[in-house]
């Protein structure tokens, strides 16, 4: 079971949304600085920073494993 889950996990796919996810969340902050709230920048930028590393982390972790 666990062995399933990881290899579910560290699929080339699941790196590459993470990645995709991270910059979409990136992207906002960027362009409507003017029109959002710094709150609002603040969180996403955190969240698109979250999203980008857990996709590095993985990406590492599955060669350090295959």
């Amino acid at each position: 079971m666990w062995n399933d889950i990881v290899a579910t996990v560290l699929t080339r796919e699941n790196v590459i949304v993470l990645a995709v996810l991270g910059g979409l969340f990136s992207i906002p902050p960027t362009f409507f600085k003017a029109k959002m709230n710094a709150v609002w920048i603040l969180r996403l930028g955190q969240v698109s920073y979250v999203f980008m590393g857990l996709s590095m982390l993985v990406f590492v972790f599955t060669g350090l494993l295959t």
